[in-house]
């Protein structure tokens, strides 16, 4: 058959089936489509990330820093002021007799002298400095471009502010403050330490101070 047909009709044949243009068209939409889906996926697996070290680092009672957020911060502050060669300091801040709130008027009105507590310390702190919950009553302030003269002006405002804080009728807190400085030995716990001793000899002198006197 191929034989008998001629050369015109050969190649009529041969350009309809054989050379055949193959168009091929992209899906836009498709493509829009996963993109989008992933960036939303990141969005929300971001933002729940962020949720979960918020949580993991805030004290539940208290809404402040708990203490893996200050422990973490303290370090990162103590690493910067040693490389930077600037001042840090440190106070620990306890409330005064505590234990007379629970006992006395129970725990309900002993966690709002707590969240009270907290709420004022925050307020009353610079923006760089970070306040927290060391455990129980203790309180902690991180003050990192202060020396020890500073900390202890920071820790007479705060005295007057929290004596401020009524709870059942007329009653009002008062608070004890050790305070110490970062010097170029310290490592986290001996700052700590440091602010500790001077707290303990607040509280053999009656309590309601601030230490060292300077």
């Amino acid at each position: 058959t191929l034989l008998s047909i001629s050369k015109e009709e050969h190649d009529q044949i041969y350009n309809k089936w054989i050379n055949i243009e193959y168009k091929h068209s992209v899906d836009y939409s498709i493509i829009i489509f996963i993109v989008l889906a992933g960036t939303i996926l990141l969005l929300i697996l971001y933002i729940r990330n962020t949720e979960l070290e918020k949580i993991t680092e805030t004290d539940p009672l208290t809404k402040i820093a708990n203490r893996r957020k200050v422990n973490n911060f303290l370090e990162l502050e103590i690493e910067k002021s040693k490389r930077l060669k600037s001042t840090l300091s440190l106070i620990i801040i306890d409330i005064d007799f505590f234990k007379k709130v629970n006992d006395s008027f129970g725990h309900k009105e002993g966690d709002k002298v707590l969240i009270n507590f907290a709420k004022t310390l925050s307020e009353n702190i610079r923006k760089y400095e970070l306040v927290g919950r060391w455990g129980g009553e203790e309180f902690i302030i991180i003050c990192p471009n202060s020396n020890i003269v500073q900390a202890i002006e920071i820790s007479k405002k705060l005295q007057k502010m929290l004596k401020k804080i009524k709870y059942q009728g007329n009653n009002y807190i008062s608070a004890s403050f050790g305070v110490s400085q970062l010097k170029k030995d310290d490592d986290i716990y001996s700052l700590i330490q440091k602010a500790d001793k001077e707290l303990y000899k607040v509280k053999e002198n009656g309590r309601d101070c601030i230490f060292p006197k300077i």
